[in-house]
């Protein structure tokens, strides 16, 4: 969910997020579980344990989502439709779950329908398209029809969050005015009763499970997942099992969805990226998500309680946080660049409703995690949240069409990357690429192209080759004073190579490491790897590194040397290319000095100036109440600004757009 911020500043993003953290209930015989938790505004979470003893036999671990149909921020989605729609061919593009809610931006989300019957094998990319089974519609639209009793349990839901259990839903239930629908294999709890017959089921296996189900009153939907195959933590249920576990959570009715290594329950975090509540199966043995065809993601809002209106504003490397109270409170802040916070920070020791505190000396895309807390008499409560600061655009210091000076002469035991050495001898200057490439033209792998380099041999009749090791040197300008937090180097280079700046080695790659010594006859000790481009060098897959901290010492104010010597694979290699290009991220600016706004009165002329610039002069008749009402004054995007006085008090600020 994105916060307020400066119009002028829309690529910072603040999402709320509950940390959540599972606690798994003491290891005693029979069943526990934990308090409903709030996550999200109209959404709870709660741990379920089952251990074995007291005639249970298997260890189970349970998480559930309670969903509150009364909150009319609460919104459902399932997985749409995918680009070439198709009845019970293509209905849906595969992904894992949290795909589904890194891509819709859901708070979270679970698996839903069965899928792919036409290809019961697993699916090996996302993206695939796939046939669900059962009813399933999306933002109105009928995914999926209800084709067959197969996978016929239906759950409707309305635009208002009206909820119906369809337990057969062939022949098909009218869907007139449905707004989200999923379907599973069959119902396991109807009207408060287990239907659930282990001797009977169609899926007789200790297996994680997901279920949804929903109170008598049809205020809560439950999201459930059940974990298993996981010794140690979780085996798996059987239907009667898992209609146990609908009833503990007062369900009265409850639906089978698609489980297995399916069953997956994922959230959104603060930095608006997906975090697995459960443990799926499925992640153990294959190391990712489960590619599924069909999703069921819910929209909330942040938690408000005590703590409402937080909202982050930046001024170049500082952010002002700022939030109300329901109620005079004091406030705390803890942050830090992980969730174990290692500063606190004091922003209302008297109690207040209105509450701030700033940010200083914040690096691009380094997250800041921080808790809210406050305490209003016996009432406490605390909120977490977090913000990543966005780079700076990068600045770019070198391009691909760099004009470079080269050489093919051995210059073993010559200091030829240092900043002193004379150059003007050298072939060039030409721009990049360099290269020398025996393919048809039509053929080539990278460009633009920019200066051919001379071969060894191109006598008529004889194999072409290039030299072993060519040679390159450059200058740049860096004209800031300020040193950048990073150089990105970007490389199409055929094959290896060795890179210096003002005479410094930098990096080498495919190259033998230090401290081998490097001469004309070293060879480069791979080519580029065929599991990544397919060999040479290719435009969609440049050599990049990058230089932080220390290694950025020797960049000056300037002018500065870049050189690089480009080593073949082989001695009879009949192809070279070589281009940079390097980039820049420099430090958020400091913010200037606040503007002073001063007021002259002469006569009937009231003038207003200020310092600074950027700033725009808005008037209001009160500072609170029916009249406060802030407008542009007419000519004040500068300084200084004339008014005529009048009989009534006016007040002014100065704002940046």
């Amino acid at each position: 969910m994105s916060m307020p911020t400066d119009t002028h500043r829309k690529h910072w993003v603040l999402l709320i997020m509950l940390l959540l953290t599972v606690a798994p209930p003491p290891a005693s015989a029979g069943v526990s579980k934990t308090d409903w938790k709030p996550m999200f505004k109209g959404i709870d979470y709660s741990f379920g344990r089952r251990t074995p003893g007291q005639g249970d036999i298997y260890l189970q671990s349970v998480h559930v989502l309670r969903v509150d149909l009364q909150d009319p921020d609460i919104r459902f989605l399932h997985t749409r439709a995918t680009t070439n729609h198709t009845y019970d061919v293509r209905e849906t593009a595969a992904n894992t779950v949290s795909a589904f809610v890194a891509e819709t931006k859901v708070q979270v989300a679970i698996n839903a329908n069965f899928y792919d019957k036409n290809t019961p094998t697993d699916l090996n990319s996302p993206g695939l398209p796939v046939a669900l089974t059962g009813l399933a519609i999306s933002e109105g639209f009928v995914v999926s029809k209800q084709e067959d009793r197969d996978a016929s349990a239906s759950v409707l839901i309305t635009t208002n969050n009206q909820v119906t259990f369809v337990h057969t839903n062939f022949p098909p239930t009218n869907t007139a005015g449905i707004y989200t629908a999923v379907s599973g294999s069959y119902p396991l709890v109807i009207r408060g009763v287990s239907v659930a017959n282990d001797a009977r089921s169609p899926i007789p296996e200790l297996a994680p499970r997901t279920i949804i189900g929903a109170s008598q009153d049809k205020r809560y939907l439950y999201l459930l997942a059940i974990d298993g195959r996981q010794s140690g933590w979780s085996d798996g249920a059987f239907d009667e099992d898992s209609a146990d576990w609908c009833l503990q959570y007062d369900m009265y009715e409850a639906t089978n969805l698609d489980g297995g290594g399916s069953t997956t329950m994922v959230m959104l975090d603060c930095l608006g990226q997906p975090v697995r509540v459960n443990r799926p199966s499925y992640v153990l043995a294959r190391g990712r998500e489960r590619y599924i065809g069909s999703h069921l993601g819910v929209f909330a809002k942040p938690l408000e309680g005590l703590i409402k209106d937080v909202q982050l504003t930046f001024r170049g490397n500082q952010a002002t946080l700022k939030w109300n109270t329901t109620t005079e409170a004091s406030s705390d802040v803890d942050f830090g660049s992980t969730t174990k916070y290692t500063t606190t920070v004091t922003s209302s020791p008297t109690p207040t409703t209105a509450h701030s505190i700033i940010f200083k000396d914040l690096l691009p895309d380094v997250p800041v995690f921080f808790r809210i807390r406050a305490q209003a008499g016996i009432i406490a409560e605390a909120t977490a949240s977090c913000f990543t600061p966005s780079s700076p655009p990068p600045a770019r210091l070198v391009g691909f069409d760099q004009r470079w000076r080269y050489q093919t002469n051995k210059l073993d035991g010559q200091l030829w990357f240092e900043t002193s050495y004379d150059d003007t001898g050298w072939l060039g200057e030409g721009p990049g690429l360099l290269y020398f490439d025996i393919s048809p033209p039509g053929d080539t792998q990278v460009s633009p192209k920019g200066t051919e380099l001379p071969a060894m041999n191109r006598s008529a009749g004889s194999p072409i080759r290039v030299a072993t090791t060519y040679y390159f040197r450059t200058r740049f300008n860096h004209a800031s004073a300020t040193r950048p937090l990073s150089l990105t180097f970007s490389n199409y280079i055929d094959d290896g190579a060795v890179f210096y700046l003002n005479g410094r080695e930098i990096q080498r790659v495919r190259m033998p490491q230090a401290p081998t010594v490097i001469n004309w006859s070293t060879l480069a000790n791979a080519s580029n790897p065929s599991s990544e481009c397919g060999g040479d060098a290719i435009a969609s897959c440049p050599s990049v590194f990058q230089l932080t901290g220390n290694a950025l010492t020797n960049l000056v104010q300037g002018i500065n040397t870049l050189a690089a010597e480009v080593h073949n694979f082989n001695v009879n290699s009949p192809d070279v290319v070589f281009g940079s290009q390097i980039l820049a991220v420099y430090p958020l600016e400091a913010p200037s000095d606040p503007p002073v706004l001063a007021i002259a009165i002469d006569g009937g002329q009231v003038r207003l100036s200020w310092t600074g610039s950027g700033f725009v002069l808005q008037e209001a008749g009160a500072l609170s109440g029916a009249a406060t009402e802030w407008l542009r004054v007419p000519a004040g995007n500068s300084s200084p600004v004339n008014i005529q006085a009048g009989s009534s008090p006016r007040f002014y600020r100065l704002i940046e757009p």
